[in-house]
């Protein structure tokens, strides 16, 4: 009350980069409960209906969840409050769901406000849709020319038995497994391997939030996964089939990911389960976020301590990651 009572005195709020972090003090977490059980059937409805559900759905949705839909609510109650108390809020430092927000609630939205995705974790940098910043995109391209020369004198018309996907610390574990190659280097390319068609998915995603009974507008939710899921979908698709290709070509045995929870190594398991190829799921750290999508969507789930979750369908198996036993 006492914050509140100071506030009124002022007619001008600024969001910039320090009240950014601190929109949530005006957020009331009562129904925090009812909140997150929306959340949860967003994100468990996204997908619903759609053709290649089975394939689609582990994607999208728990960057959705943890990153992105719980700071939409946030930001749509706080801002929500402070136009209560405040007859003027100007922003300056913004993120993806803030600028959402904004726009709704018809906030001053300063034309050279500075973007915050990254450092609050609204952005991730998908190599497949060269999301990537530039001077990082320079040094992937070097990196890849390097790559793929070896690839080609390495690999070129040879059996891969296992492609993988390397989330960080395991490049020892990889490396010691023969006829395996890392799927990161495979070059986003035109594929029509994956039939599925975007414009029909889309359309799905759409109508199901608009059935969607939600405390927030329906119209926030559709705009936040219109940025965050539709725009990405046909090059998603194209890398699905890019991937699904290789595998097929190089008769792959197994696939690997190490981030249940992140896109880059998601699509490596789509395309594994549109192959019909079996998959492994290991973890890159001692615990990580789950992937609820994932039950009985993996063939394999290697776990290395009892904290783990397990996933529903998949053979399960002990893994000591030569990181770990060193730090041991």
């Amino acid at each position: 009350m006492e914050m509140q009572a100071f506030a009124i005195v002022k007619s001008h709020y600024i969001i910039d980069f320090e009240t950014l972090r601190e929109l949530d003090c005006f957020f009331d977490p009562v129904d925090a409960d009812q909140y997150e059980q929306e959340i949860e059937a967003i994100v468990s409805g996204l997908w619903q209906g759609c053709e290649c559900e089975s394939i689609m759905k582990p994607l999208y949705t728990t960057f959705l969840q943890i990153c992105l839909l719980r700071a939409l609510y946030i930001d749509y109650f706080s801002i929500k409050e402070i136009n209560k108390i405040y007859s003027k809020v100007t922003v300056t430092a913004s993120t993806t769901t803030l600028d959402i927000v904004g726009g709704y609630f018809g906030l001053n939205m300063d034309r050279n406000r500075s973007n915050c995705d990254s450092e609050l974790h609204q952005f991730r940098p998908y190599t497949f849709l060269g999301l990537v910043p530039f001077w990082r995109e320079i040094a992937r391209g070097c990196r890849f020319v390097i790559k793929w020369i070896s690839y080609i004198q390495n690999y070129k018309d040879k059996k891969v038995d296992v492609l993988y996907r390397n989330a960080g610390k395991l490049q020892r574990d990889f490396a010691k497994i023969p006829r395996a190659f890392d799927a990161g280097w495979i070059p986003a390319m035109a594929s029509n391997r994956f039939r599925c068609n975007p414009a029909n998915l889309a359309a799905q995603i759409r109508k199901n939030i608009q059935l969607m009974k939600l405390s927030i507008p329906n119209e926030l939710v559709m705009e936040l996964v219109e940025r965050r899921v539709i725009s990405y979908l046909p090059e998603t698709i194209q890398y699905i089939g890019t991937l699904a290709e290789f595998i097929e070509k190089h008769k792959v045995r197994l696939v690997i990911i190490s981030a249940a929870t992140h896109e880059e190594h998601l699509v490596l398991l789509a395309a594994a389960n549109l192959m019909g190829v079996e998959s492994l799921v290991i973890g890159h750290g001692f615990t990580g976020p789950c992937n609820p999508f994932l039950h009985y969507a993996v063939t394999h789930q290697a776990t290395n301590n009892r904290f783990e979750i397990r996933y529903d369908g998949a053979n399960q198996w002990r893994l000591r990651m030569d990181w770990f036993v060193s730090k041991v």
